[in-house]
C-alpha cells in the first residue's frame, strides 16, 4: 500500500496483518481520487476545501490519500481497534497526526459525533450492515454537512442507486467493487 499522489506520493503505507482489514487498491484509489477530482474541477473546489469523514476506515488509506491531496483535517472512524491502531500507525509515519482525528467508535451502537464533515468516504464491510440505515445516522446526526460529497464502496453485484438524501453524480466498477459518487440534495 502506498500513497499514490498529492504532497506524500509514493511514501508507503503499514499494511493490515489480518484479513479482517481490506484495504482499498492503488487502483481503485486512482479511479476514486480522478473522479472525485473532476467532480471537484466542476465545482470550482479543490481537496483543501473539504475537511473529511473516513468510516469503517480500515487501513485509513482513503482519508491519508485524501490528506496527501490537501484535505485539511479527516476524521477516521472504526470499531476495530486493530484498524484504528493501524491508523494511527500510518498518519504518525507520515506526520498527519494534527490532521487526523481517529476514533474507534461503533457508528451504528454509540451517540454520533457532530463532525460536519463535508467530504466522506464509506466503504463497511460486504453485506453485513444496512447501508440506508448508516447513511440515515450520518445524515441525521450531522456528521455530514449539508453540501457534501460522498463516495460509498459496494460489492459491484450490490448497486445501489437511490441512497435518501443523496443524488448520485457518478458509479464506477474497479473489480469486485462498485463506487457510488454522491452529493447531498
Amino acid at each position: 500500500m502506498r500513497i499514490i499522489s498529492g504532497k506524500h506520493k509514493g511514501e508507503k503505507l503499514f499494511s493490515p496483518k489480518t484479513t479482517k482489514i481490506r484495504p482499498t487498491s492503488d487502483r481503485a484509489k486512482e479511479v476514486i481520487f480522478s473522479t472525485l477530482n473532476s467532480i471537484l474541477i466542476k465545482k470550482k473546489k479543490s481537496f483543501g476545501d473539504f475537511i473529511a469523514l473516513d468510516a469503517f476506515c480500515g487501513s485509513g488509506s482513503l482519508g491519508i490519500e485524501a490528506l496527501s491531496r490537501g484535505v485539511k483535517k479527516v476524521y477516521f472512524i472504526d470499531n476495530s481497534k486493530e484498524s484504528t491502531n493501524l491508523v494511527k500507525k500510518n498518519c504518525q509515519s507520515i506526520g498527519f497526526g494534527n490532521k487526523a482525528n481517529i476514533i474507534k467508535m461503533n457508528l451504528l451502537h454509540c451517540k454520533p459525533l457532530k463532525l460536519k464533515a463535508n467530504l466522506f468516504f464509506l466503504d463497511p464491510p460486504y453485506n453485513k450492515f444496512d447501508l440506508d440505515k448508516i447513511v440515515n445516522i450520518l445524515t441525521e446526526s450531522e456528521m455530514v454537512a449539508g453540501q457534501c460529497i460522498g463516495v460509498i464502496e459496494l460489492p459491484k453485484e450490490e448497486r445501489k442507486k437511490n441512497i435518501k438524501y443523496f443524488t448520485n453524480i457518478n458509479t464506477k466498477i474497479v473489480s469486485n467493487s462498485c463506487f457510488l459518487f454522491l452529493e447531498k440534495k
